[in-house]
């Protein structure tokens, strides 16, 4: 599949998706073209930005994003390039509607860590240093051997971590239930950004003020809002979050943080109860 057709076809799948709320789990890529340094530069800092608190959210520690501006800083449009090339990688995983979510994550985190983590080289210790040993040299990890110990590594980290006990607790995937009953679906919301450039931004500052907690982006139910939501809990009950929201308040989150519940077509079930 060429680049430019991969990238029609997930601009194709995400028009054409029908109007449930998604969980953003990748930036999505930003114009790179005809545009004047100065653009190019704020347009490459936006979508880098957009990078790093993805990689928070798939357990990956941040990059040093003022470093690799500084880098590029006389060619913006390679840094634009390189970042929207990752992108695409990043939603081409999440076109694929047979993976679980555990199993989807990872699949991301191996992309990431494919063009993010230093090669063998320990001198790149860099996003601007690896994507330019890349460029060099054609060359990613040294060896599927490499990426996977380091999956592994992560995943065992993951697993022990504070923020990850969280997820497995306040975030319940909405699978079908065999006794007929109506799903859980409620979530908690500590905010409501505007557009999805602020909703990143926002991710990046709650995982960095809260790292034990686990944080995601949504995206707008109705496709006619421009209203994205970070929650910290979803397919909850009633009490279930109303407990939620109370713990978040006391660690010090939004005051005006609030429980929503999901109408129930976002579950496929057809049932409004």
């Amino acid at each position: 599949m060429s680049r430019r057709f991969a990238f029609a076809f997930c601009c194709w799948m995400i028009a054409t998706a029908p109007a449930t709320a998604q969980v953003i789990e990748c930036p999505g890529a930003l114009p790179a073209a005809h545009l004047e340094k100065e653009q190019t530069i704020k347009v490459a800092e936006r979508l880098l930005g957009r990078f790093s608190a993805a990689l928070g959210l798939h357990g990956l520690k941040a990059i040093d994003e003022i470093a690799i501006v500084e880098v590029y800083w006389d060619q913006p449009e390679q840094l634009l390039t390189k970042l929207t090339y990752l992108t695409l990688q990043c939603q081409m995983v999440l076109l694929d509607s047979s993976m679980t979510a555990d199993a989807r994550r990872q699949a991301v985190r191996r992309v990431f860590l494919d063009y993010v983590l230093k090669p063998a080289d320990p001198s790149a210790a860099s996003l601007a240093a690896y994507v330019n040993s890349v460029a060099t040299n054609g060359k990613a990890l040294a060896g599927q051997e490499g990426i996977d110990a380091e999956i592994e590594r992560i995943e065992a980290d993951l697993a022990q971590s504070a923020r990850w006990q969280w997820a497995e607790r306040w975030f319940i995937d909405l699978l079908p239930r065999e006794d007929g009953k109506p799903h859980r679906r409620w979530s908690v919301i500590i905010a409501s950004p505007r557009y999805e450039d602020e909703g990143w931004t926002a991710l990046r500052d709650y995982q960095t003020r809260w790292p034990d907690v686990h944080f995601e982006l949504d995206g707008p139910f109705d496709l006619e809002s421009p209203h994205y939501a970070v929650v910290v809990g979803r397919g909850l009950g009633q009490n279930t979050a109303d407990q939620l929201l109370e713990r978040v308040k006391a660690k010090g989150l939004p005051a005006d943080a609030y429980i929503w519940r999901a109408p129930a077509k976002e579950e496929g079930d057809g049932n409004n109860s």
